[in-house]
């Protein structure tokens, strides 16, 4: 779908200023040429004197929509809509255009119409209609909680724009174009407002003191806003679109991008604006979001190669500078626009689309990140999301309240809302009791003191979430297929308001029946990795592979009863062993085991237990020599034996540094060897660095000294075997 982005935005989504609508050439009339230099409101009643000279005018019709949709005048747009559809000239774009005021006016069923009339025309790849249709198919569960919430308008609202809270010191930073006569700037030609400036209040809730300039040595000319801070107040990312500011020049359409800009706190005064290495005329990078420990910094952006729109963009510390954008993939971003992401205290992060499952408008979701895995985005649901725009969520946890902003009030502007709730927060987690893994799509059924009050549905990684009583009893019965139903209980008797309460529920599957077991070599005991594992069905043929992991463990799930399996390991070129285990008579949760010792075969890789190195240091430890002498023992019983001896680092220091040092400590091991009587001709030493991890403590990822210890470490792999020993 061509973007078009709400003119209420204007300082947000700059991006509109190249609107692929205008990229058709229009014949110059007084109101297409508002309409193509973004004047929309004066466009209105020019377009509208056009169609009384010409009632059939599609192109006035069309642009008429497009200014009162843009202007968030639904219900005019949903009439100019209704009669380009009664025409039956409606593009594919006015389909899915109308069905967005369709939902902003809360005519759920026609918008559904629409949407499907839509994914029909263009038998679209599109995930956007699928999920808005999915939005209303749910409306029920997006509604559940709203007798938890308290909302209300702030006291400190101008009749302009504010929007965007960032909290700082003893209130929030937020953005507004109030008038403000301490400040002389510019007026908008779209809107004839001033621009936006940026604003400090003191307080919380609702109890707020009149709002003063933040910063104003750093207001630009233009638009500011909106911010966010890093964890202690010191260091600030701004949104802003002044060319006048180092590193945002005008575009060819002479229109300036949304650009960032790093703002340092010294002397109790900000200043040392520095551009966001990643700013483009080309494209905008708008609303930045730092994760609590400075680490990563998210911001939405249109530049080349996302999926339409605004999307979610993440840069990772790297020293002092920022890695290049990692977009957050399909799962988060659509073919609308994903904005406004802001993270709370516990690391959640949230942030408004109009392309997810939503009630309408944008809606406000939220999500965790984990590794660098991102959680399936939720709706945060009704009251704080509606029909209209919500929008830069911020929760203030030590409040147990939050604030956002909305046009809900058929304003043309928007507001800042607070909001509290009158509960407690849950997040509940249901796994599989063998693996610890989350379980996905699984009916939850809750109890509230013993009566049944309602269903939900997991995520896909076996989250749920929901706002729960205070002194209540809560049971919560999880059942989905081939899993045994388990249940859990909570009572929220004691709990703290803003408490985070948390509930897990294992499954175990119906007669649950596994083999694992572990393959090490024969002489030294130490596990080997990579060994081809087979496991066949006796009874059907059917045949599963798989390979033994760094531990030399294997694990095959899911078995079926009443047959019996054949476990092969080995390497059938050079040996192979097998072992049988009967699955008959199994009524209950079985876990076989079949181990195998075998000896090496050419390509084999067999860790060495325990031979790990401190930090920086490439010299054989004493607590090494004991596994280094079963290699010793294995090499002198098998004098045709050769060995590559392969060694490995943490990813702490450079990729440069880390592969020096791992050759040096190969070097190290077949010294040692040497030293002990092994032929060199036998041995070769090479050094991985950091390349081949065997967890996931990489680059800029919190691990504790144990953890980094495990990638520390020694293997040899047979680079000439013992002859053909099955």
């Amino acid at each position: 779908m061509k973007n078009t982005i709400k003119i209420k935005f204007y300082t947000l989504f700059v991006t509109a200023l190249a609107m692929q609508l205008l990229a058709v050439a229009q014949p110059t009339t007084p109101a297409n040429k508002l309409f193509n230099e973004y004047a929309y409101s004066p466009a209105i009643e020019k377009y509208k004197k056009a169609i009384k000279k010409d009632p059939e005018s599609h192109e006035a019709w069309s642009n008429l929509a497009e200014s009162y949709r843009i202007n968030n005048f639904y219900s005019e747009a949903e009439d100019c809509y209704s009669h380009i559809a009664s025409l039956k000239k409606c593009s594919n774009d006015q389909k899915l255009s109308y069905a967005l005021v369709l939902m902003s006016n809360k005519k759920y069923a026609d918008a559904k119409k629409w949407l499907q009339n839509y994914n029909e025309a263009t038998n679209s790849t599109d995930k956007r209609a699928i999920n808005l249709i999915s939005g209303i198919d749910n409306l029920n569960q997006l509604h559940r909680d709203s007798g938890y919430y308290t909302v209300e308008k702030l006291n400190i609202n101008s009749e302009n724009s504010d929007f965007g809270t960032a909290l700082y010191k003893d209130g929030f930073v937020f953005s507004s174009s109030r008038k403000n006569i301490s400040m002389v700037k510019r007026t908008h030609s779209w809107t004839d407002k001033p621009f936006i400036s940026m604003y400090y209040t003191k307080g919380n809730n609702n109890n707020f003191q009149e709002p003063e300039m933040f910063a104003k040595a750093m207001q630009t000319r233009y638009n500011n806003g909106p911010v966010c801070f890093n964890s202690n107040g010191t260091e600030m990312y701004v949104t802003t679109n002044d060319n006048a500011m180092p590193g945002i020049p005008h575009t060819k359409m002479k229109t300036v991008r949304l650009s960032i800009f790093k703002c340092v706190l010294k002397n109790n005064s900000w200043g040392n604006a520095e551009s966001f290495e990643f700013n483009s005329s080309e494209y905008s990078c708008a609303h930045p979001a730092l994760n609590n420990d400075g680490s990563r910094l998210y911001f939405s952006s249109d530049m080349p190669g996302g999926l339409g729109g605004m999307d979610i963009y993440v840069c990772k510390k790297e020293g002092d500078k920022w890695s290049r954008p990692e977009n957050l993939g399909n799962k988060i971003n659509t073919s609308g626009n994903e904005v406004f992401t802001t993270i709370d205290s516990e690391g959640k992060i949230y942030f408004a689309s109009n392309g997810l499952p939503g009630i309408g408008g944008l809606d406000i979701f939220s999500m965790k990140c984990s590794k660098d895995k991102y959680s399936e985005p939720k709706n945060i649901g009704a009251p704080v999301n509606s029909s209209f725009d919500d929008f830069a969520y911020t929760y203030d946890s030590k409040n147990n309240s939050g604030y956002f902003s909305s046009n809900r009030e058929l304003k043309t502007d928007d507001d800042i809302y607070t909001f509290k709730i009158n509960g407690l927060r849950l997040e509940g987690l249901v796994y599989d009791e063998g693996t610890g893994y989350p379980i996905d799509i699984v009916d939850v059924k809750i109890k509230k003191n013993g009566i049944e009050e309602e269903n939900i549905t997991t995520g896909l990684i076996g989250e749920f979430e929901r706002i729960v009583d205070f002194n209540t009893v809560y049971n919560f019965l999880a059942s989905k297929d081939p899993y045994i139903a388990n249940s859990a209980s909570l009572n929220t008797a004691g709990a703290q308001p803003g408490s985070l309460l948390h509930i897990e529920i294992p499954m175990a599957n119906h007669f649950a029946v596994a083999i694992e077991g572990s393959v090490r070599e024969k002489e030294t005991q130490n596990p080997m990795n990579g060994v081809a594992i087979e496991l066949m069905n006796m009874k059907t043929g059917k045949l599963e592979t798989g390979i033994s992991s760094s531990t030399g463990k294997y694990l095959f799930n899911n078995l079926d009863t009443g047959t019996v399996y054949k476990v092969i390991a080995g390497n059938k070129n050079c040996y192979t062993q097998t072992e049988l285990k009967s699955t008959k008579g199994i009524n209950e949760n079985t876990l076989f085991h079949a181990d195998f010792d075998l000896l090496p075969c050419e390509g084999d890789i067999i860790v060495i237990e325990n031979i790990y190195y401190n930090l920086d240091k490439h010299n054989i430890r004493t607590d090494a020599e004991e596994p280094l002498n079963k290699v010793l023992t294995l090499l002198n019983k098998n004098p045709d034996i050769s060995i590559l001896l392969r060694s490995h680092t943490d990813s702490r220091a450079n990729d440069a540094y880390n592969l020096a040092l791992s050759q040096r400590r190969a070097t190290a091991a077949v010294e040692y060897l040497v030293k002990h009587g092994i032929r060199k001709n036998r041995l070769q030493a090479k050094g991985f660095g950091e390349t081949l991890l065997v967890n996931k403590c990489g680059n800029e990822v919190y691990c504790t000294e144990e953890e980094h210890q495990l990638n520390r470490r020694t293997e040899f792999q047979i680079l000439k075997s013992v002859a053909n020993n099955k």
